[in-house]
């Protein structure tokens, strides 16, 4: 049970039962509802409310020594009206403002971009349903031998309807339907372990069935003044005369099919060496369609007929994995890792401003190849485990998922690569006290990206010797926590985190324009509460992002700018929006346990 500032509450509860012997069983339910974190100054409305409800079951059959079965059974609901998306006012434009406040009567821009106010349209109404079941069987054998085989059923469906161009003006209302259908059955063969040699050998398989409708219709303001004044009168009269629900509806379905073969062996050589190789063989068709129809001519400034059907892709790759691992004592480790791996290709699903044609329609697979050297490590009478790793990833024909402030697209890139480091310490240095720290260094460099998308008004760039976007060059936190004993039978305990994130671009788009470029910041949370010493109850406060810290999570250019003086061409900029981070939030939850 819990509850705190905008509205929020949370109920949940959890029930184990042993129904005989050899059956128990275990359900599981939350809901959660909180208000929004934002206001529009245009409707004088809240936004951005939640609400969220997750149901889980399990029954476990103990059939005799040597078999068992899990069922699992859930279900999840989730209803949201989106973030705040502001208009970073660093970036606007004067054409920008003028025109929209010409036709509109005002513009989209607040005083301020990190105030959780905005002043526009706001639809961004998220409903998400999914449930699924699995069986999860175990058999052993006399031998030793285990047999595993996992079964799984998957539906989702989803509705987005938002109002993506954000003015203050009803002007393209978007829906877009999601329906996803999926079976999978897996099969394991396992050694029974601590033998000189441990292996698992496997099977796979992945069914799936996957639709999308979207259909954008022409709001009150679209025809007439917005068209109007960037079409004129004659071409205002046509987009009215035309049919105004509908003006652009695409729609996609695919279906997918994926097969893999796997083993993986580990030599215990001696009590200080082990080494693993694995091998896995995938196959994955896919076959799909795509259908753009545009029923407005006014819808073609934003959208191009197209019609690609009977897609289909074979993709098929064999991946490795070999690793070394030395005990230079009982406390110490050291590791060594090469691994392969291997994302399928695929369908762009979405329409553009421009046909794809089937060339640009179809992506390919991407490949990886990464290296890893490390060390695990137990301290101080086993009080701290300290571990490091020294990592590259190498990407070749990676999957570029790029955004235009409409829609998204992926296309094959050149090679990318991620190198750094990563350490991490997990310390008691006396009995109340605990300490989490990690820190990260990454080296982002794109190694080959000719054709890269271009800046605003621009023309494609090569981004070679470039840093990928969301790639951060360092990143730190540090978590404490303190507890004491307090009264009889009770304990109090204390504790609190800071994160640091370095600098990094947060543009949806990979062309690196220095508008999305989102400075470096720092969170911090915090925790107070109460609980039993044999662990049956207890009480705890939090406080999240204390410092309430600005920041955007994404950045991309204005829907539907272009037409409007969002884009200056000379200097290549954009009017840029900003998904917000969370606020300072807080909220009190107590627990009991029977």
């Amino acid at each position: 049970l819990g509850f705190g500032d905008y509205d929020a509450y949370e109920v949940g509860a959890m029930y184990n039962a042993s129904l005989s012997n050899s059956v128990a069983a275990r359900v599981a339910v939350k809901y959660a509802d909180r208000d929004g974190y934002g206001d529009n100054t245009f409707d004088g409305q809240e936004f951005g409310a939640r609400d969220d409800l997750v149901a889980r079951g399990k029954v476990l059959f103990d059939l005799n020594e040597q078999l068992s079965m899990l069922v699992t059974a859930d279900y999840s609901e989730i209803n949201a009206e989106g973030n705040a998306v502001e208009l970073l006012n660093s970036t606007n434009t004067p054409t920008f403002e003028a025109r929209t406040t010409a036709l509109y009567g005002s513009s989209p821009a607040t005083k301020d971009s990190y105030d959780w106010k905005i002043h526009q349209i706001h639809r961004d109404d998220f409903n998400d349903e999914q449930q699924g079941l699995s069986l999860d069987i175990n058999y052993e054998f006399g031998n030793g031998l285990a047999l595993r085989s996992i079964t799984a059923y998957r539906d989702w469906e989803a509705e987005n309807a938002n109002q993506d161009v954000r003015y203050p003006v009803d002007l393209l209302p978007n829906t877009t339907n999601y329906d996803t259908d999926t079976i999978s059955q897996e099969f394991h063969l396992m050694s029974p372990g601590g033998e000189t040699v441990d292996w698992l050998a496997g099977l796979y398989y992945y069914q799936e069935d996957y639709d999308i409708d979207e259909s954008r219709d022409a709001g009150d303001s679209f025809c007439d003044p917005t068209i109007a004044a960037v079409g004129g009168a004659g071409f205002a009269s046509v987009c009215l005369a035309a049919p105004q629900d509908g003006v652009a509806v695409v729609t996609f379905s695919q279906e997918l099919e994926s097969i893999a073969v796997f083993g993986q062996a580990t030599w215990n050589i001696n009590d200080a060496w082990n080494t693993t190789l694995g091998l896995r063989w995938t196959d994955d068709q896919k076959d799909g369609d795509f259908v753009s129809e545009v029923n407005n001519p006014a819808a073609g400034l934003f959208r191009a007929e197209e019609s690609v059907l009977g897609m289909d892709r074979d993709d098929s790759k064999t991946t490795g994995f070999a690793n070394v691992n030395w005990y230079v004592t009982e406390d110490i480790m050291l590791f060594a890792t090469l691994s392969s791996g291997y994302k399928s290709g695929g369908f762009n699903s979405q329409g553009g401003r421009q046909a794809l044609e089937e060339e640009r329609r179809i992506f390919g697979p991407e490949e990886t190849t990464n290296y890893e050297l490390g060390v695990k490590s137990t301290l101080f009478d086993g009080s701290m485990t300290a571990n490091a790793t020294l990592y590259r990833m190498d990407v070749d024909d990676f999957q570029d998922r790029q955004f235009d402030g409409l829609s998204f697209v992926v296309l094959n890139a050149g090679e990318l690569r991620q190198q750094g480091v990563e350490a991490d310490i997990n310390w008691a240095p006396i009995e109340p006290l605990r300490i989490v720290a990690g820190i990260s260094y990454l080296d982002s460099e794109y190694l080959d990206f000719e054709g890269a998308p271009p800046l605003p008004g621009g023309e494609p760039q090569d981004l070679e010797g470039e840093r990928r976007n969301y790639s951060p060059e360092w990143q730190t936190s540090i978590a404490a926590d303190w507890t004491q004993a307090f009264g009889e039978g009770m304990e109090w305990f204390v504790g609190g985190s800071w994160s640091w994130i370095d600098e990094q671009n947060v543009g949806t788009s990979s062309n690196n324009n220095p508008q999305a470029l989102q400075d470096s910041y720092s969170i911090v949370n915090a925790r107070v509460g109460l609980r039993s010493a044999a662990g049956d109850w207890d009480i705890t406060l939090f406080g999240n992002n204390l410092t309430e810290e600005d920041y955007c999570q994404t950045i991309f250019d204005q829907g539907f700018g272009g037409p409007l003086g969002a884009v200056d061409s000379e200097n290549n900029t954009s009017v840029q929006r900003c998904v917000l981070g969370a606020p300072r939030t807080w909220n009190l939850k107590a627990a009991y346990y029977f």
